[in-house]
């Protein structure tokens, strides 16, 4: 679709691929990683790793995440969220603070994830994927407007950690166009680029890791950083109309937007034209059936996914549009029946 009339500049064109990220020198790691004879999974590990720099407030090889690769026939999710420490109690702690701050830490998984994706699939050298991030956290990358939004709305929130007070708000603070670099965690990617993922999960920087979050006041181990394997998983898997679509399974709800589509299918929703009436008010029932199939069933130990995801499921959802919906809950009434249906799914399993 071309720019609308006020785009002061072009739309990106290609041939063989496209990478896209919340910012531009990311995609262009990514862009690189294609040039130099790369993959997907390259292209996707170099993006990730640049935004750890460029975008840390979003990104970060300490945080957890989820991929879905697919290659030629092959589908595959890797499932990267770290575990909660071992020694985590909710009993002995706020809300306030499983909300957010070191007892609401979790077990870093990206690093770990991304490595994973990049050992089975990756094609260019770990020191490849990791360079854009590395040249970027050595000598510099500039900030944006954005940056310093996100840093200055968040300053509270950082003066929790002297580290992170030095590194995001030190040297004058920040401002758009300010360079600003990263060495240990250039140090860090070095490292990871030459020994692999046991350099970051066991070992000194695994012990620096621990012993920070010990000192503010939670509960991550070293035992929890060596212990963490990401988990190759098969996808949920939905046919519409004569597309494949493939999402994250359980305990993940991605579920919802597959049953979305499925429940959708039943209409001629081409007919009814891109953001008309019609269109938009079938779209917005359907999500919040299925929304409220999220909420009665997507944190429950066991989620009847095939239940959820079949055709004949969808048909009795497609009956029940324009029920009354309070939010995304159905009446009781309707919830009652859907946890019934629950029960008939898994007997039937």
């Amino acid at each position: 679709m071309p720019p609308h009339r006020h785009a002061y500049r072009p739309v990106v064109m290609g041939t063989r691929g496209a990478v896209t990220s919340a910012h531009p020198l990311a995609s262009m790691a990514g862009i690189r990683m294609l040039l130099a004879g790369g993959n997907a999974v390259d292209a996707a590990v170099a993006v990730a790793s640049t935004l750890n720099v460029v975008e840390p407030f979003m990104s970060s090889c300490g945080g957890i995440g989820l991929m879905l690769i697919s290659r030629g026939g092959e589908r595959r999710v890797l499932d990267f969220i770290g575990r909660s420490p071992r020694a985590a109690d909710p009993t002995r702690c706020t809300d306030d603070e499983l909300a957010g701050g070191p007892k609401a830490c979790a077990t870093p998984g990206n690093l770990g994830g991304w490595l994973a994706a990049h050992e089975r699939f990756g094609r260019l050298p770990r020191a490849t994927v990791f360079g854009p991030a590395i040249d970027l956290a050595e000598h510099g990358a500039p900030m944006t407007w954005k940056n310093v939004e996100f840093f200055e709305k968040a300053r509270e929130t950082l003066a929790r950690s002297d580290e992170a007070q030095r590194l995001y708000l030190g040297n004058g603070g920040p401002r758009p166009g300010k360079v600003v670099t990263y060495k240990e965690l250039a140090s860090t990617f070095r490292r990871v680029a030459e020994g692999g993922a046991e350099v970051f999960y066991k070992g000194p920087i695994a012990q620096a890791i621990a012993r920070a979050v010990r000192e503010a006041g939670g509960w991550l181990a070293e035992e929890d950083l060596a212990a963490f394997t990401p988990e190759w998983r098969e996808p949920a898997v939905i046919r519409y109309r004569e597309h494949e679509v493939c999402s994250m399974p359980p305990p993940f709800s991605a579920f919802q937007m597959l049953e979305t589509l499925n429940v959708l299918e039943g209409f001629d929703v081409r007919a009814w034209g891109h953001n008309s009436v019609d269109y938009l008010h079938h779209l917005i029932e359907t999500i919040k059936l299925a929304s409220a199939d999220r909420l009665a069933y997507a944190y429950g130990a066991d989620v009847p996914i095939k239940g959820l995801l079949s055709k004949a499921y969808a048909t009795s959802r497609r009956a029940d549009q324009g029920a009354p919906v309070e939010g995304v809950r159905d009446e009781p009434a309707r919830a009652d029946r859907r946890q019934a249906r629950g029960g008939e799914r898994r007997r039937a399993a």
